[in-house]
């Protein structure tokens, strides 16, 4: 079946017709009117849409046209056009409508990886907010429902043309995201929580509404919340309080982070302990940001990134068990030899691993900023409040966990004081002694 391609994004009505080599029609892009330009715009991407049951009226792909005009879309209705578009032409993203055969779209997407594993995998399923991962496409690196808002839709992918560009760049993060089988994606309800917060009338009661149709992660969520962690004066009991009182953004960290932990296999490992140190890291950045002056988001991003900042090394333990088995053996408690490790076994760290799943995953900029940048000290002050904050509170919870019990003797960056550093070690092993969760 011959591929049909949508107008270039931007493209003005009447636009002159031309067809290229491979037979394809498309639209020459002319001036129009545009959306406000996106700070991740990436310029000449291309999103290839697999549109199996879709006819020309009812294609996902027609809500984008005159989205953003740095983009073509093209469009095609089966899999087997879709390799040979791939094949001759520059794709970034290939955005897959799953039809009612899985196995046809996990084979789609495994010859998509293994001709261009640089192409950004987005699948779009018609599913539940319960549905199992045995029913979502393996390969994918980002799942959404089918229904989402055409808004939602569009931020999804200006994340993954910014993933695909940082891919670009880096051709050792690219050979290692090609070998990663077992990536995370964000349950459904994640992304319907996220456009009901985006949405300019959302309050605590339409989340809180939103959540309580997974009754096991609104469960999980209060346990949570009346844990430890939060110190609370008194015992939260619905979902509305919670939200209120920790905001909309901590709760939905949450409950990413407890799906995280249940979908992702790393045997042998003890996860309650990464688990727990993810919080450690969460509620000591949440101090160091208040402390350094941060605004409510500044502060609820360090809480967020604290509580993800791992993510990379989930994500390399469950794909390459072994290899990182090794790292974890020769562990010393300095955290810059396991950072070498990675980098000798997989050509990348952690922290850029983490930041371009999350990235993927449509979290806030100083979210992912954060994550990327936790273990940098050479530029400390060019840093977000959020960055700067993760990066010290890991730095303070490796060296309470795997030190001497003293306040380690190292150069500070510049605009920290040993007096600062002194207050947040105390804040740490207050924290430690604490039961957080």
């Amino acid at each position: 079946m011959k591929p049909v391609v949508g107008k270039d994004i931007g493209s003005a009505p009447g636009a002159p017709d031309k067809k290229d080599r491979d037979g394809v029609h498309h639209v020459m892009a002319a001036a129009v009117t545009r959306r406000k330009p996106s700070v991740r715009a990436v310029a000449a991407c291309s999103i290839l849409f697999v549109e199996p049951q879709a006819d020309n009226e009812r294609c996902i792909s027609n809500s984008l046209l005159g989205a953003n005009a740095d983009w073509q879309i093209v469009r095609t209705a089966s899999a087997e056009s879709a390799l040979d578009i791939i094949q001759q032409r520059n794709i970034s993203v290939i955005v897959y409508c799953l039809d009612d055969n899985k196995s046809t779209t996990d084979q789609c997407l495994r010859a998509v990886l293994e001709h261009n594993p640089g192409i950004i995998r987005l699948a779009l399923v018609a599913h539940s907010d319960n549905s199992k991962a045995s029913e979502l496409p393996e390969l994918a690196h980002q799942t959404l429902s089918a229904d989402t808002s055409p808004e939602h839709l569009l931020t999804a992918l200006e994340r993954c043309t910014s993933a695909w560009q940082r891919l670009q760049g880096n051709p050792q993060l690219q050979s290692l995201l090609a070998t990663v089988e077992q990536m995370p994606t964000p349950p459904a309800i994640y992304f319907r929580v996220r456009e009901e917060i985006d949405a300019p009338h959302s309050d605590s009661e339409s989340i809180a509404a939103i959540i309580a149709r997974d009754a096991a992660l609104a469960a999980k969520i209060l346990r949570l919340v009346n844990s430890g962690f939060f110190a609370l004066p008194f015992s939260v009991s619905d979902l509305h309080q919670a939200i209120t009182m920790l905001g909309s953004e901590i709760v939905l960290s949450l409950a990413l982070s407890a799906h995280l932990f249940e979908r992702l296999p790393i045997p042998g490992v003890d996860l309650d302990t990464i688990w727990k140190h993810g919080f450690l890291v969460s509620a000591l950045a949440k101090r160091i940001a208040q402390d350094e002056g941060g605004k409510l988001l500044d502060v609820n991003a360090s809480s967020v990134a604290g509580l993800l900042h791992d993510i990379g090394v989930l994500v390399m333990m469950a794909n390459f068990p072994h290899d990182y088995q090794a790292i974890i053996e020769e562990q010393t408690g300095v955290e810059d030899h396991s950072l070498v490790r990675e980098h000798e076994l997989f050509g990348v760290s952690h922290p850029e691993l983490g930041g371009l799943i999350l990235e993927l995953w449509c979290l806030p900029d100083d979210i992912v900023d954060a994550v990327s940048n936790h273990h940098r000290t050479d530029d400390y002050a060019q840093l977000s409040i959020a960055a700067r904050a993760t990066m010290l509170a890991e730095w303070l919870v490796n060296a309470h966990t795997h030190g001497d019990g003293q306040v380690p003797a190292v150069d500070l960056p510049s605009g920290i004081s040993h007096g600062q550093v002194a207050a947040w070690w105390d804040a740490c092993e207050e924290l430690a002694n604490q039961a957080l969760i």
